[in-house]
């Protein structure tokens, strides 16, 4: 473990998804990480919070498009979507 882990930062990210919000099917969730390392959380494009962690923002980004994904189909979709940005380019 290490001993500078925020956890503070891990509870406050964690609260964004208690079991009292209700998330219908369909519902869109988007995450993204600021140049200064901030990890935003938006629901439906409503910010629901943002943590102040680089740390938090490279572990949580890493789960997707790091080896081994947490889900190799979502890191081919991030690819595929990556990859159509740059061709509009």
């Amino acid at each position: 473990m290490n001993p500078n882990t925020d956890y503070h930062c891990l509870k406050t990210f964690g609260s964004y998804f208690r079991e009292d919000i209700r998330i219908p099917v369909g519902t869109k969730i988007d995450f993204r990480q600021t140049c200064d390392g901030q990890l935003i959380t938006e629901v439906d494009g409503k910010q629901i919070g943002a943590v102040q962690s680089k740390d938090l923002c490279r572990a949580f980004f890493d789960m997707y498009i790091g080896d081994p994904p947490v889900s190799v189909e979502t890191k081919q979709d991030i690819a595929q979507n990556v990859g159509g940005l740059i061709r509009r380019c």
